[in-house]
């Protein structure tokens, strides 16, 4: 059955125009990419309570993704069926195993995050809804996801919706914050131990491997960093930080210009005088662990710091 409607939809898009294609894949990765960028541009620009929430689901989402993603190790749908040829404009980005989506899951999460957190907004809820819907859709019509790896990636993002709600109203009854980051980098830790001692399998096709164990460690370090440079960064900054939201326009876009800024020179360093000499799994857990601690808690406390002697 998820063969078939793949096949159906490769059909449709194999006759149209190859530029839809491309426009296509370019769309889904946008989507993807804008669902992980949100979280930050709203905890330094619209509401940091809000922000933070968003910036939870990111965290557990991420590492739901490659926790399900390295335990049931599900080959693309080409692997599993030759009929389905996936659009060469998507496949560079779909690496490694189907399931769950990522991008799906990425989407529900960040932009359900948004239309939950300002649920308020029927306009946005619903647009927010929309873009959803889209995203997991493209993965179908690019041929690069079954339907089941659409949907489990959707309910995924909406499962951590629903759980760091659940963790912030626990939080908030009394104070257990120290309790929560012991928690969540043990979980962490396991997270990397798991991925480095897991067996995955080693399956070839004409001489070459399906899916590299090496490049799955790669991402599943990547996406544990990014989980731990949220956890302890919320920390930091809810305990030592307490920044305000920004009340102006000029605030609102110094604020994404210098902390957009401070993200990409963390991460260029860390890729110069790092990637040559560590072990990629160190490198891939510290190039998204350090530029995360720095959005979540360094650049807060250097936003306090300036805004507090200068009138913007």
């Amino acid at each position: 059955m998820d063969i078939t409607i793949l096949l159906w939809l490769q059909e449709i898009r194999t006759s149209m125009w190859p530029w839809i294609e491309n426009i296509a894949a370019l769309l889904s990765d946008l989507l993807s990419h804008l669902s992980v960028v949100i979280p930050f541009l709203v905890y330094w620009t619209v509401s940091r309570k809000k922000g933070q929430k968003l910036l939870g689901i990111l965290a557990l989402s991420f590492f739901l993704n490659q926790f399900v993603k390295s335990s049931f190790c599900v080959y693309r749908p080409w692997v599993r069926d030759a009929r389905i040829v996936p659009s060469s404009a998507a496949v560079t980005n779909a690496t490694g195993y189907s399931f769950p989506s990522g991008h799906s899951q990425s989407s529900a999460a960040g932009y359900g995050g948004l239309a939950y957190e300002f649920k308020e907004n029927r306009k946005l809820v619903s647009a927010m809804l929309v873009i959803i819907f889209l995203a997991g859709f493209l993965r179908l019509f690019l041929s690069v996801h079954t339907p089941q790896d659409v949907l489990c990636g959707l309910a995924l993002g909406a499962l951590s919706i629903f759980l760091v709600q659940k963790i912030f109203a626990w939080l908030s009854k009394g104070n257990r914050s120290t309790m929560f980051l012991t928690a969540g980098l043990l979980v962490c830790a396991a997270g990397i131990a798991y991925a480095l001692l897991k067996e995955y399998p080693m399956d070839y096709v004409s001489g070459e491997l399906i899916a590299d164990p090496a490049e799955m460690l790669k991402d599943a370090m990547a996406s544990i960093g990014l989980s731990a440079g949220i956890i302890l960064g919320g920390y930091l900054e809810n305990r030592y930080v307490h920044f305000a939201d920004a009340e102006t326009n000029r605030q609102r876009i110094i604020r994404i210009l210098t902390g957009s800024a401070g993200i990409g020179i963390i991460y260029l360093c860390v890729k110069f005088l790092m990637k040559p000499y560590v072990d990629p799994s160190i490198y891939n857990f510290t190039k998204a662990f350090l530029p995360i601690l720095f959005a979540v808690y360094v650049f807060p406390l250097l936003l306090k710091k300036y805004e507090k002697n200068v009138q913007l």
